[in-house]
């Protein structure tokens, strides 16, 4: 969550915006739940408990988010930079870090890496779970960050948070009770000397919207479909035998029927299956219009589309347009998020380089998607 103003970092605005994290979290909580397969259909019931209730998830959301990280950060990004700015970056894990951050911003809306320095002095980071995280920034044009802090739900026997609050120049920590009223510091101000926040934001937009957060009421629609038609196929097993015209068929009779598969009928009798008219097409034509809707609007392709495709690398551009434009566009997101972290790094690391100077870095990105024998460029 981003709080934009001047405000101080005093008690009780960190008390109200902790407050409205929480609110803001069970939306959160909604797109890691849809990533992680556990979407609405799961807790649907009936209330005739003999009725058929499949719960089918065919989760498109978790393959959304999965294949847009994959194509923008899945071949690790490379820096032109400094040898020392390189070696720090490998230590930190720098291939599987960003990977982690560019996931929690397609699936969250906005991805978060928090800055500290280990026991050996190292200048170490770590992504940091969306649900944990309030950035503090100027509402002016630059948009500053002015403000961290970081909220940890505790162990269900002590109950309430851990808060830890940070500024451009000290962190301290303080517990909160359960219903966020108070907050006790659990430790003195420590400097950190990173120079500023310790603290990068990948916003993936303006409005912070995951990248699936749309097709979920599509995705929905999907479930339904798909459960459904499960729970038809289920009742036509089950489903109950007319006996038309013969009135007089003992329960005897029936298990006759069901030992020889013979059925004896008079001339003004028949027999046949109670059983719901389905439109097997349309049901198909249903699954298909939403699974092409999910992806289109998901800015994905088709890949059991493209599989089957023999063509040119430029026609296969062609069907990677929407998809090129959301990595592009998230790319840049990524850049402004890396040129912040390089920056943090020289600042701490000029602490025990005499004579390091800022130099620009720059980040290469590298598209993860094979084109096809004879189509890479």
């Amino acid at each position: 969550m981003i709080i934009y103003g001047k405000k101080a970092l005093d008690t009780p605005t960190i008390i109200k915006a902790m407050q409205d994290k929480e609110k803001q979290n069970i939306r959160i909580k909604h797109l890691q739940d849809y990533y992680n397969g556990k979407h609405d259909i799961i807790y649907r019931f009936y209330e005739d408990n003999t009725k058929p209730n499949n719960r089918i998830v065919v989760n498109y959301c978790k393959d959304i988010a999965d294949f847009l990280t994959a194509y923008v950060v899945g071949v690790p990004v490379e820096f032109e930079a400094p040898e020392v700015i390189k070696k720090t970056l490998a230590y930190n894990d720098e291939a599987d870090e960003l990977q982690n951050v560019v996931h929690d911003m397609v699936v969250c809306g906005f991805g978060c890496e928090l800055y500290y320095t280990d026991e050996d002095g190292e200048a170490r980071y770590s992504n940091i779970d969306p649900m944990e995280c309030i950035v503090f920034m100027n509402d002016d044009l630059q948009g500053d960050i002015v403000g961290f802090v970081r909220m940890v739900k505790r162990d269900e026997t002590l109950g309430g948070y851990d808060v830890t609050v940070y500024t451009a120049t000290t962190e301290q920590d303080f517990i909160a009770d359960e219903a966020i009223s108070t907050l006790t510091p659990a430790s003195e101000q420590r400097e950190h000397y990173w120079g500023d926040v310790p603290v990068v934001i990948y916003k993936n937009g303006d409005n912070m919207q995951g990248n699936f957060e749309q097709v979920i009421p599509m995705q929905d629609a999907l479930n339904k479909v798909v459960s459904d038609s499960v729970n038809d196929w289920e009742s036509f097993v089950d489903a109950y035998l007319v006996l038309e015209g013969m009135q007089g068929t003992t329960p005897e009779d029936i298990a006759d029927m069901k030992k020889n598969r013979v059925l004896l009928t008079d001339p003004d009798s028949k027999a046949y299956w109670l059983i719901k008219n389905t439109n097997n097409d349309r049901v198909k034509t249903m699954q298909d219009d939403l699974r092409r809707l999910i992806l289109e609007l998901g800015n994905v392709p088709d890949l059991q589309e493209i599989s089957g495709l023999s063509t040119s690398g430029e026609a296969m551009k062609m069907k990677l347009t929407k998809t090129e434009i959301q990595a592009s566009r998230l790319e840049r997101v990524i850049t402004k998020g890396l040129q912040r972290k390089i920056e943090l790094l020289y600042k701490i690391l000029a602490l025990t380089n005499s004579g390091m100077e800022y130099t620009a870095v720059k980040p290469v990105f590298t598209r993860n998607f094979i084109m096809g024998e004879g189509n890479a460029e």
